[in-house]
């Protein structure tokens, strides 16, 4: 069917009408210009290093589109961008509030998906949000990190670990950690994994926390990894903290004999949470982690 909707033809005299449409078009393309400007600069200043480190270059350019866009249009809610082989979703919002990455993960898909890896980033300014998971499939599983001797042994000599048992912990890594390996988050996910087991299946360490700024690594011991990152991050929902920034690493441990491909593998599950509490008190870390050991058992 022919498009109906032409501009006006400068041939059939109607001048006003043509001059119309050219100021029309010229006021959009000076108004998206001078947001262009302020929004690329804005993302740019707000968005931490480790973003622009870890996110390749066709990924980065996917992500500004889509946050000028939600700023130009003023779209409320989340966008969901998918790479193009559906192996990374990106959430975009204009705005922060309490319990979005709860209901984010909610809504992410679920069906023949694994998510294999998470980082949430806050916008500095509060203007906007930016989460990138990883997902793979059985067709298309995630590669495993590969991490240098250089950064073994760094990390070795950081946490006091057996060289053996820190690669091997760096092999089992799935996601984008590899690309900008941060050593102390690095040092306190191995530690972290080292302490947590089936009888200890819960781990929290606190790190260089102040009053007003949580800085968490939690590991769990779990077979589903998308369902414990909600339920963590839940449990945080409902004590009204706000989390700033977070990072999701799967850690892979072996099958069993004879366990079947397609059973769920135990993993560890680690976390690490930058969480703004200044406006709700003190948090007890202790009881926090005592409320997950339960949610664990009862689920």
């Amino acid at each position: 069917m022919e498009n109906q909707f032409k501009l006006p033809d400068e041939s059939t005299g109607n001048d006003d009408a043509s001059r119309r449409v050219s100021d029309l078009i010229e006021e959009i393309r000076a108004d998206i210009d001078f947001e262009l400007d302020d929004a690329v600069t804005d993302i740019v200043r707000d968005l931490p290093d480790e973003y622009f480190e870890r996110m390749d270059h066709k990924s980065q350019v996917a992500h500004f589109k889509g946050l000028i866009a939600s700023r130009i249009c003023q779209l409320n809610g989340e966008l969901f961008l998918p790479a193009d082989n559906r192996s990374q979703i990106a959430v975009l919002g204009r705005s922060s509030y309490r319990g979005q990455l709860a209901h984010i993960l909610s809504e992410l898909p679920s069906k023949k998906t694994r998510l294999v890896g998470a980082n949430i980033y806050t916008a500095r300014s509060h203007g906007f949000i930016l989460d990138v998971f990883e997902f793979e499939t059985d067709q298309q599983p995630a590669v495993d990190a590969s991490f240098s001797p250089e950064v073994i042994e760094k990390l070795s000599q950081k946490t006091g670990g057996d060289s053996a048992a820190v690669a091997d912990f760096l092999s089992r890594i799935r996601n984008t950690s590899a690309k900008s390996p941060n050593l102390d988050k690095l040092s306190r996910f191995f530690l972290a994994h080292q302490k947590v087991s089936v009888e200890n299946p819960v781990v929290v360490d606190q790190g260089d926390s102040s009053s007003e700024l949580l800085n968490l690594v939690v590991a769990i011991h779990a077979q589903d990894e998308r369902a414990t990152f909600q339920m963590t991050t839940e449990s945080l929902s409902n004590l009204s903290l706000d989390v700033e920034q977070a990072e999701l690493v799967i850690v892979r441990l072996e099958k069993s004999a004879g366990e079947p491909k397609n059973q769920r593998t135990d993993k560890t599950v680690l976390m690490n949470f930058l969480i703004s509490c200044k406006d709700v008190g003190p948090f007890e870390v202790n009881a926090w982690a005592d409320s997950l050991r339960s949610t664990l058992k009862s689920s």
